[in-house]
């Protein structure tokens, strides 16, 4: 009698123990061991199809938890390069929580709670009454700058950026406090099908892991990938992650294979069995157990093929229960059996028997959540593949209107059931109904942050509009809007090129609507991506053209957010004295329309601009009326206004206040989650105000925070600048030059170009060599004269006389 073993609550003729395998479940334990004592590992483990990841990541999990070990897994799902939205977390967190208490469950997502709850509904639903962690949302589109050791960056990208950040540092913080007591084991499975946002999300947790105790395993499919395929080369970059392990299954010895059907026969198996499923099989594991388990003599003399062997499961099941296979081949997923008899026109005792039967034949199994899928992917994709086109259109059809008839048997994220029904209108070739439901995946794949997904949904959609009818077809105004959200989308999903032609083309059906407004929103927008692509001259053209266009009066939001652009744009470019009139005018119009945001983002730039120039008292003053129009909310206005007071503060040696105001940045980046888009700048704000003070402990404390906030250990050019000048005070030179060495000072914006030939300069000093000294203040000193600052570069001026004077003295001598 055969030994069974049961998956997911079914069981199936399969090993009860896995063979050949010992040193790969013993790399996965040592880097348990090693997230342990705080170094995070990822292990990708690669092989083809059916050759026992499935397996051994069931088996690692198993030894996780024994181990104490909390596990998140997830997989990912073949849908046609249409994966839902962060499915493998999703389905990861949902099998979490189902198992911990409440209470346990709220205390571990802390501040996370209402950022995950966007994407897991059961977490939303998880307490009533206010977020913890308090509201921190601002406008949807036209964000304020990213922070650089100056004055921020010269132009606004949306403030999608930021909740995603936002997001995913609650994710990071989540796994910290989870892996607090024991290391955290995440399982992600069959990567090769991964969808956009969890690539994002994954590729941010490889790359920020510094003290988390974590292990996160993927499995990864690659028969089908070809050579070059991007998830290969993704998989390469995670690869040389610190920590990373990589592990390709081979194929079973003779012996392990002999080892496996005997566990399956539950005793030896004859020895001439063995020896034809080991030369069919060739040592592949699942080949051997479903020729074991073939219907007659598994030692007849034809050798079938894997595909016929999978094939012959599904022939032998009755007639009955043949179709419902075939609905759940072209669903791609698990589906709820309530769904099935409205869609098949069966009734419940109908399906439930047929799912049965088809359970008992090892086809389908039924998943924890009570949904039911296939048995093994492979066998799900041969079924489909033996469908017709005109079987697959049919089906697809009819799912998409059983889901739009049954709406709460579909997924409970939007996000998710908006992209399921989209898939099935667009695959049953029906370009209306798949046109709106495009446009509708893309709108909730952009509230939950998955912006490579929305902007496949917009392309889809964009690419259906010729099929359309005229009555179908949107009005010109939508369609310029629905491109415009395309290029953010497209932008913020890693395609900067295609943003840009978006919004061109964006441009163009603005110019023949004729609304100047939407023009110069439009010139505002390709004036960011233009300087994003490092362009910042081109930029400027851009933004000069939005502010011609968008009209003067009446005063509106659009005029003052083009106008700040143009401020801003010119600020970062340390074109001071033309930034000040155009950050007035900004303000100007933002009172007038009364756009508190706009209005607190002009006047940073303008207080930023004035201390620049001299007039430090009364930039001091725009930049705290700037933060208290910002709110108290940890918002990221709020955080970027504040490290920009603290800068300036520091600029006019006000070090007291200064030290306050980035302290408190620092806590509010932390509490709002963007610890890591800013921690680093706001920890060498702090670090540079103490080293000033002379509190060197501190700002060395303060400095080892930030670094450690880079997987690295380089920081950012600011802070490696600030630690650089502190070691080198201390004595530790050589230490201080490789801190500096780490800067490419070649691509630093102006005000880090003189912080780094400022303390370059000091370090030669120091050193004895003054004609290095001169040397790192010649190479700055002209575009910093260029830009009429009177206050960053003067020491810059003072290095440069006592180097000079040095000099002289040992020529004399």
């Amino acid at each position: 009698m055969l030994a069974r073993r049961t998956i997911g609550g079914v069981a199936t003729r399969s090993s009860p123990i896995t063979v050949g395998r010992d040193r790969e479940l013993a790399r996965i334990d040592e880097a348990r061991e090693q997230a342990a004592q705080g170094r995070a590992a990822i292990v990708i483990v690669r092989g083809e199809a059916g050759i026992g990841k499935t397996r051994l990541a069931e088996d690692a999990i198993e030894r996780a938890r024994s181990a104490g070990s909390p596990i998140l897994h997830g997989a990912c799902l073949d849908l046609q390069g249409e994966g839902l939205p962060y499915l493998p977390f999703v389905e990861a967190l949902r099998n979490f929580a189902r198992t911990t208490p409440r209470d346990r469950m709220l205390e571990l997502l802390g501040p996370a709670r209402a950022d995950l709850g966007q994407i897991v509904p059961e977490i939303a639903a998880l307490a009533d009454g206010p977020d913890p962690a308090g509201s921190m949302r601002t406008a949807a589109d036209g964000g304020p700058a990213d922070v650089s050791a100056g004055t921020g960056a010269p132009a606004e990208p949306p403030q999608t950026t930021v909740d995603r950040a936002r997001l995913f540092e609650r994710v990071l913080g989540f796994i910290d406090r989870l892996g607090a007591e024991q290391p955290v084991l995440a399982v992600v499975e069959d990567v090769q099908w991964v969808d956009p946002a969890t690539h994002d999300l994954i590729t941010f947790l490889v790359r920020n892991v510094t003290r988390e105790r974590l292990v996160a395993v993927l499995t990864c499919r690659t028969d089908d990938l070809a050579p070059g395929h991007p998830v290969l080369g993704w998989l390469a970059e995670l690869g040389r992650a610190p920590g990373a392990i990589r592990i390709d299954l081979g194929r079973l010895a003779r012996s392990d294979v002999e080892r496996q059907l005997t566990a399956m026969h539950g005793g030896p198996v004859d020895e001439e069995v063995v020896r034809s499923i080991w030369e069919r099989s060739e040592g592949h594991p699942l080949f051997a157990e479903e020729l074991l388990n073939a219907v007659g003599d598994p030692d007849r003399a034809a050798q079938p093929a894997l595909v016929e062997v999978l094939l012959a499961r599904v022939a032998a099941l009755d007639e009955a229960a043949r179709p419902i296979v075939r609905v759940l081949a072209v669903a791609g997923g698990p589906v709820d059996e309530l769904l099935l008899g409205p869609l098949l026109e069966r009734t419940a005792a109908e399906v439930g028997a047929a799912l049965r039967e088809a359970t008992a034949g090892g086809v389908l199994a039924v998943r924890p959540d009570g949904r039911y899928g296939f048995r093994h992917e492979l066998l799900r994709e041969i079924v489909e593949r033996e469908l017709s086109l005109g079987e697959r259109r049919d089906l697809h059809e009819r799912f998409a209107r059983a889901l739009e008839a049954t709406p709460e048997l579909a997924d409970e994220r939007p996000a998710a059931a908006t992209a399921e029904l989209a898939r099935h209108w667009a695959a049953a070739n029906r370009p209306v109904e798949a046109h709106r439901a495009a446009l509708a995946a893309a709108a909730a794949a952009v509230a939950v942050h998955a912006f490579a997904d929305a902007h496949r949904q917009f392309e889809r959609a964009f690419a259906l509009e010729p099929r359309l009818p005229a009555d179908a077809l949107p009005p010109p105004i939508e369609r310029i809007d629905a491109r415009r959200r395309a290029a953010t989308a497209a932008d913020l999903g890693g395609s900067a090129d295609r943003a840009g032609q978006l919004i061109r083309a964006a441009l163009t059906a603005a110019e023949e609507h004729g609304d100047p407004t939407v023009s110069g929103v439009l010139h505002s927008r390709l004036a960011f991506l233009t300087w994003a692509m490092g362009d910042g001259e081109a930029a400027l053209d851009e933004h000069r053209q939005a502010v011609d266009l968008v009209p003067a009066e009446p005063p509106s939001t659009a005029r003052a957010a083009v106008l700040g652009g143009l401020g801003g744009a010119l600020m970062g470019l340390g074109r001071w004295a033309e930034s000040r009139p155009v950050c007035e005018a900004a303000i100007a119009c933002a009172l007038g329309s009364g756009s508190a945001r706009e209005e607190s983002r002009a006047r940073m730039n303008l207080g930023s601009a004035l201390v620049a120039l001299g007039e430090i008292d009364a930039g001091i003053d725009e930049l705290r009326r700037a933060h208290d129009l910002a709110g108290s909310d940890p918002s990221e206005l709020r955080v970027v206004i504040g490290y920009n007071l603290g800068l300036n503060l520091l600029g006019a040696d006000r070090l007291g206040e200064a030290l306050d105001v980035a302290q408190a940045a620092r806590s509010e980046a932390q509490a709002g989650g963007l610890e890591r888009r800013y921690g680093m700048e706001l920890a060498a704000l702090a670090a540079d105000i103490l080293v000033r003070l002379g509190r060197w402990d501190e700002a060395e404390a303060i400095s080892t925070e930030g670094l450690a906030l880079d997987q690295r250990g380089n920081g950012t050019p600011y802070l490696a600048a600030v630690l650089a000048r502190l070691l080198a005070r201390r004595g530790r030179v050589a230490e201080a030059r490789r801190r500096l060495s780490v800067i490419d000072g070649g691509r630093l914006e102006a005000d880090l170009a003189v912080l780094h030939a400022i303390v370059a300069a000091e370090i030669a000093i120091g050193e004895g060599l003054p004609e290095v000294a001169l040397d790192a203040v010649a190479s700055v000193i002209d575009p910093w004269l260029a830009t009429g600052d009177v206050l960053w570069g003067v020491p810059l001026v003072t290095l440069g006389l006592r180097a000079a004077a040095e000099q002289a003295e040992a020529l004399r001598a």
